[in-house]
């Protein structure tokens, strides 16, 4: 799963891990001005996905 989480002051941090809670993958964004505060994906069959998609 792939989580986005924007904080004040425009920053924000993306997530993946292996929905066991096991972080594969970290990254700071020093600016965004994405509109929502947290947002999650899913990664499957080459195709991203909402979770409510799954």
């Amino acid at each position: 799963m792939w989580k986005l989480t924007a904080r004040a002051g425009f920053s924000a941090t993306v997530v993946c891990d292996d929905a066991n809670n096991n972080i594969i993958y970290t990254m700071e964004i020093e600016y965004t001005d994405f509109p929502l505060n947290e947002i999650k994906f899913d990664f499957a069959n080459n195709v991203i996905l909402l979770l409510s998609e799954y």
